[in-house]
């Protein structure tokens, strides 16, 4: 098992955060070798799932019990294949896990039940060697985007739930091709609007791209700027927002270096309101929100 870092962020002031580490006594470990997680609500409680690499292997941990304790083991599940990227998507009444796999190609859709089972309910072929999967929500309406680094390639989808028969299907609703080398994408909202923050690792650039209105339309870049030296050689970039719907990004290096980053109201660039020297040679970072709490997963 692996031992995990957990962090509590809290408002401090009108322009801050206040960042404080969680008892390690009351963070349980993790699973070895996990290669992508989320975290997603259903029934009021949260929840992490996370897959292994190279494994049909998964695990879901409650985010916090009554106790206190956190990512507390309560269900694992093994599927027919594994999986390199995950992405959760709520609808009214499901909660959907997107899984992928780089080298098949293949994405399916899972139904998480309210008894943590994972049900498979639509597979799609949406090509090889995509780097990102990200889910967003517009309007009550799903939709992922696969971006493939090495050909620039982006596809939008919606994913359709069927309300007489519950079926689920997918629509690929917009595509394009972008430059090559986009990585560390991270949602975040922003007045009900879709952004997003990514960094080109080729041509060392930062862009915040905001989601155009119609769902066969693509993204419009609000920020585009050359990346300062805080937001090269990361590892990870994961947007949140906290209470009052103020966006920030925390950025972690595997120096162990973690940064959190308010962003401006007008996207135009952020602030950073904290550094602070984690663990290094981690792999993942997480935000979620439990009871209201934001919280950063460092694994």
């Amino acid at each position: 098992m692996k031992k995990v870092q957990l962090f509590s962020i809290s408002e401090s002031s009108p322009d801050g955060i206040s960042i404080h580490t969680v008892e390690h006594s009351k963070v349980n470990s993790m699973a070895e070798n996990i290669q992508c997680m989320d975290s997603f609500i259903l029934n009021n409680v949260t929840y992490i799932i996370s897959f292994k690499k190279d494994s049909g292997d998964t695990q879901i941990y409650e985010a916090c019990n009554k106790q206190g304790e956190f990512l507390n083991l309560v269900k694992e599940n093994t599927l027919a294949f594994s999986s390199t990227h995950v992405a959760i998507l709520h609808s009214e009444n499901n909660v959907l896990c997107l899984s992928y796999n780089e080298k098949t190609g293949y994405l399916s859709i899972l139904d998480i039940s309210d008894n943590l089972k994972l049900n498979i309910v639509c597979t799609l072929n949406i090509g090889k060697g995509i780097s990102t999967l990200k889910s967003f929500i517009y309007r009550w309406r799903m939709f992922f985007i696969a971006y493939n680094i090495e050909t620039g390639h982006v596809d939008k989808y919606e994913v359709l739930i069927n309300k007489s028969t519950s079926s689920i299907s997918t629509s690929k609703v917009w595509d394009d091709k972008w430059a090559q080398g986009w990585t560390r994408f991270s949602f975040f909202q922003l007045g009900a609007e879709n952004f997003f923050i990514k960094t080109n690792i080729k041509y060392v650039k930062v862009n915040i791209d905001h989601f155009m209105d119609d769902a066969d339309e693509g993204s419009h870049p609000v920020l585009n700027i050359d990346a300062p030296a805080q937001m090269r050689s990361l590892n990870n970039v994961s947007a949140f927002t906290d209470q009052k719907g103020f966006p920030f990004f925390a950025a972690y290096s595997t120096d162990g270096n973690l940064s959190f980053n308010r962003i401006y109201g007008n996207c135009l660039g952020w602030d950073m309101v904290s550094l602070l020297n984690s663990e290094p040679g981690r792999s993942l970072l997480l935000p979620f929100k439990n009871d209201k709490q934001n919280y950063l997963l460092v694994y």
